[in-house]
């Protein structure tokens, strides 16, 4: 939404709005906009960061939390899955400790 507000073209906006005075590069005007022009961009990729937060499907970590509870809901913390599984197959067949398994629904 704001990729294009860089430090270069917001500098070359404001300098092309100045018509009556010196612009080029290491002139007065030049020098006092270059740092402007560089803060301005700055806030423009911070605006990039909060519309991301803004929407749930974009939001991530103590961001979603906050989100969530705008709808009173709270998310409860990740926790191991557990359960039983029942393995067919060849006798003495050896399944290493930590092998993965799924349902047929990959679950």
């Amino acid at each position: 939404m704001y990729e294009n507000k860089t430090y270069d073209t917001i500098k070359a906006n404001i300098l092309e709005n100045i018509t009556t005075v010196n612009k080029n590069e290491g002139s007065f005007v030049n020098e006092t906009i270059s740092p402007v022009a560089l803060e301005i961009g700055t806030v423009y990729r911070e605006f990039e960061k909060i519309l991301a937060i803004m929407f749930l499907e974009d939001t991530w970590g103590e961001y979603l939390d906050k989100k969530a509870l705008e709808f009173g809901i709270e998310r409860k913390k990740g926790t191991y899955g557990e359960g039983k599984i029942t393995i067919t197959g060849n006798d003495n067949t050896v399944i290493p400790v930590g092998t993965l398994v799924s349902t047929n629904s990959n679950l």
